[in-house]
């Protein structure tokens, strides 16, 4: 089944050009992760977006010096089962879509006014 988990408003807090926020998932989130929605709200700077899984740290997306609204795919890269990246004949490393069984969290950085707000939405296979 595919759904859409979307996580807690981030609303950022701070100084004009240095605000930060984060915003974590209720719950855990187990499934393949096949695209990620990113909402800005508010202000005119940029900002700095870094999303990953809590307990493993697996960087998810990074977004950086943005506030532009869109959709992202992240993938990660495969591996032999020696260890080595997986490669395609000309030489591009193979990806598959990020398996996660874990808290899920966004974290906007060096950037954005007080009150802005970044929504994100996670679309996940389980």
């Amino acid at each position: 089944m595919i759904r859409q988990i979307d996580l807690p408003t981030c609303t950022l807090a701070g100084a004009t050009g240095s605000a930060a926020g984060t915003a974590t998932s209720v719950a855990p989130i187990a499934g393949e992760l096949l695209g990620v929605y990113v909402n800005y709200t508010g202000g005119t700077t940029t900002e700095d977006l870094f999303i990953t899984t809590v307990k493993g740290g697996q960087t998810i997306l990074q977004l950086y010096n943005t506030q532009t609204d869109g959709w992202y795919y992240p993938r990660i890269g495969v591996h032999t089962y020696g260890g080595t990246a997986l490669s395609y004949a000309d030489g591009y490393v193979q990806a598959a879509p990020l398996a996660i069984v874990d808290y899920v969290q966004a974290v906007v950085a060096a950037g954005g006014t007080a009150g802005n707000t970044v929504d994100v939405a996670l679309v996940v296979r389980t």
